[in-house]
């Protein structure tokens, strides 16, 4: 079992042997691939890179965020959370990337991250432009770039406006996820509270493909798709507009036709706060907001001048309390 995982670490593997290895993960408990990958990591540290002991926390991190993301995520065993929440060949597979990225490629690997509130923007060495949202993380190579292959890894929220390529297709890797890009433009996201990821296309198209399931489909300029990490399948849909999808890129929230209450809660989702109506006129009552419609736009990041702008229109007082 050893030479084999050696072997497959390093590409070396003939399909004789690549069909003896998924025999024998196959006939193995957890605990016993647990400690037959355990082994193979530790030696892969002290014999192949002995001098990378700053990058070992750095790859368990990665395998963390790359394997799992999900209720297991909590345990203190990577190779015990690998073996219960993914087949086992996946999981030699996503140590295998990561050995090759973090030996081979670290001097040159660039990571952008991004705070609480704060914004981003990365022209990528194809002339890519991507603008990462709040609490965003994109890694990419420069060498690899260089050589034809767009690859990236991505977590969190972006906008992407991908360099048209045909004979070198964009990758964008995220966990249980792959997104296939030729040249286009879109919205990509992480929904952590319902653990999906949220791709909305606004130009050219794109394949994505579940890791888990294996499934791919195309999406389509105007489509909103949903890719369960739980499950690993998608949920595509054609939403009115854009709902807002990219607001936090444009700067603004486009209404059209929206009664007033919906653009209230809709306000206090995005600032995070709550909208105490202060003064009505007599001619309104709070149970008749809902008949008042709302077209026009309203900026992300200037509550005030939003709360301005309803007010002068229909005569009200809206003052923010306390956060959600």
């Amino acid at each position: 079992m050893k030479r084999l995982i050696e072997k497959y670490r390093h590409d070396s593997l003939s399909p004789e042997e690549l069909e003896q290895l998924r025999h024998e993960l196959s006939g193995m408990s957890d605990i016993e691939i647990e400690a037959a990958l355990e082994t193979d990591w530790n030696g892969f540290f002290s014999e192949e890179a002995p001098d990378a002991g700053d990058i070992k926390p750095r790859v368990l991190e990665s395998i963390h965020r790359v394997i799992s993301q999900r209720k297991t995520y909590r345990r203190k065993n990577f190779m015990m959370m690998a073996a219960a929440s993914v087949t086992t060949l996946i999981i030699v597979g996503a140590a295998v990337m990561l050995y090759n990225v973090f030996n081979k490629n670290t001097q040159n690997a660039t990571s952008v991250f991004t705070a609480m509130e704060e914004m981003a923007s990365v022209i990528l060495p194809d002339g890519s432009r991507i603008k990462l949202n709040g609490l965003s993380q994109l890694t990419y190579n420069s060498q690899d770039f260089d050589s034809g292959n767009r690859d990236i890894t991505f977590s969190g929220e972006g906008y992407f406006n991908i360099s048209a390529d045909k004979r070198h297709p964009f990758y964008i890797h995220m966990p249980n996820l792959e997104v296939k890009v030729l040249g286009t433009e879109f919205n990509l996201a992480t929904d952590e509270g319902h653990n999906l990821s949220v791709l909305y296309l606004l130009e050219g198209s794109v394949e994505m493909h579940s890791c888990i399931t294996g499934e791919k489909i195309t999406v389509r300029p105007g489509e909103k798709a949903e890719f369960s990490n739980d499950s690993g399948t998608f949920s595509v849909t054609r939403p009115e507009g854009n709902e807002n999808i990219t607001a936090w890129y444009s700067g603004e929230i486009r209404f059209e036709s929206e009664s007033l209450d919906r653009v209230i809660d809709f306000l206090e989702n995005h600032y995070d706060c709550r909208l105490k109506i202060t003064y009505l006129p007599d001619s309104i009552t709070e149970e008749s907001l809902s008949g008042l419609k709302f077209s026009g736009t309203l900026p992300t990041g200037n509550l005030p001048l939003a709360l301005r702008a309803i007010e002068k229109i229909y005569a009200v007082r809206l003052s923010p309390t306390i956060s959600l």
